[in-house]
């Protein structure tokens, strides 16, 4: 094997550490969804409390975006992932070993702390370490493994939670956190012999002052295009957001008198959607070189397709999950706006680009899972059972109707709009 084909195959596995990193924080951002009897009976939650308290996550994670570009860009890629990674472990400790609802509320802003490095630092190694024109493809894949992460959590928490208790399964959490950050601090330490190519590589990205870098990210700010990306990237997150990060179960348990295993596994099909799309998407779009016509068309098919699952009680369970994988994978085309972000940026500052795009897709988590919790609230009759508050089908059905529309609006929004031209080198 050659040095250059050694120095790819590490550039190959650094991306893929990444990538890991962003499916463990995904694991911490659903966990929530699969606890919801127990936390609500354990900190005495209604539903908009219960949502607020997920929603920390996303309080943290979304404003954090600001700054993590900078960070990825300026700064060491090795000490920023392992600080991040440290901090989702102990978020997650803290929000298990408390019967305080303010403590555990800082234990989950700190898992989203942490977490909002995840993603755009696993896009960052692939800059660094992967030809340019691999990067639609690699930020499907990134998102694969997420998607996979929540497709495997709500399978397998459902069951484990059932086995030892959240507090137990929270506590696992630590201690992979734990484990996976010195993983991540000795494999980002080494340096693979005789990859000179990779190193000139990185070395192009010069380190910049900070003023410098918060210019940079003010000149990105500033063109309407990477706004156009987030916002469309925004609302076709938001189903996945609302309904499989975290009222989906309990909305499936509710309309259908699912048992929570199989709602579980249900609400996994649109991760399993998400993971398989997610590199097509990328791929395709690379091949057409039309990026805004492949979101306007899977938008509307997601649009009708969550119409069925969310209104239509009358269809079979393994209808269903047909319907939500298919679901998934055109939701996942929401890839392809980090893709148009790196169309008009450069190397120096793809880190910001989609740190900011990111912003703008997440900001859907700080007002939506709370806001379907307070819809929720709004339509109840007063029913309680065992000391938690019961919602009816017709509560659901009216908190999720910010779905499909955030779909549609997402579509008129690509039809309207026109691509710009592919970079396939900087």
């Amino acid at each position: 094997m050659s040095s250059r084909q050694k120095a790819s195959l590490f550039g190959v596995l650094i991306v893929i550490l990444g990538a890991l990193f962003y499916c463990y924080e995904y694991f911490l951002r659903i966990a929530p969804s699969v606890m919801e009897v127990d936390l609500m009976h354990f900190f005495n939650l209604n539903a908009t409390l219960f949502g607020t308290l997920s929603g920390f996550y996303y309080y943290a994670y979304t404003p954090m975006q600001l700054f993590v570009g900078v960070a990825v860009d300026r700064y060491k890629i090795r000490n920023v992932l392992v600080i991040a990674i440290l901090c989702c472990a102990l978020g997650s400790l803290l929000f298990a070993s408390t019967t305080n609802y303010d403590l555990a509320a800082l234990g989950r802003f700190m898992q989203g702390f942490g977490s909002a490095f995840a993603f755009v630092g696993a896009l960052k190694l692939a800059t660094k370490w992967l030809p340019v024109w691999w990067f639609a493809a690699f930020s499907g894949v990134c998102t694969s493994l997420g998607f996979l992460g929540g497709a495997f959590g709500d399978i397998s928490l459902t069951h484990l939670m059932q086995v030892m208790g959240w507090q137990k399964l929270i506590h696992i959490f630590v201690v992979v956190g734990i484990v996976f950050a010195v993983i991540v601090w000795i494999c980002l330490s080494i340096r693979p012999k005789n990859a000179r190519e990779f190193d000139e590589k990185i070395k192009g990205a010069e380190v910049v002052t900070l003023k410098a870098a918060f210019l940079q990210l003010w000149a990105l700010i500033k063109m309407p295009y990477i706004w156009i990306a987030g916002v469309i990237g925004g609302l076709m997150f938001l189903p996945t957001i609302v309904f499989a990060d975290l009222w989906g179960i309990p909305y499936l348990q509710q309309l259908h008198g699912y048992t929570l295993t199989e709602a579980g596994l249900m609400t996994s099909m649109i991760y399993f959607g998400w993971a398989l799309g997610g590199p097509l998407q990328g791929i395709l779009s690379s091949i057409l070189k039309k990026r805004m016509r492949l979101l306007f068309w899977n938008a509307i098919l997601a649009t009708i397709l969550c119409s069925i699952a969310l209104y239509d009680s009358n269809v079979p369970y393994e209808a269903l999950c047909a319907v939500f994988f298919i679901f998934g994978m055109a939701s996942s085309s929401q890839v392809l706006t980090f893709a148009m972000g790196r169309d008009v940026c450069t190397v120096h500052t793809t880190g910001m680009a989609m740190a900011f795009i990111n912003f703008l897709v997440m900001i859907s988590g700080i007002f939506m899972q709370s806001g379907v919790g307070k819809l929720l609230d709004l339509s109840w009759s007063g029913h309680m059972q065992n000391g938690i508050r019961m919602y009816t089908t017709h509560d659901y059905q009216h908190a999720m109707i910010v779905v499909p529309v955030s779909l549609l609006i997402s579509a008129l929004i690509a039809l309207v709009v026109k691509d710009r031209e592919l970079k396939l080198v900087d």
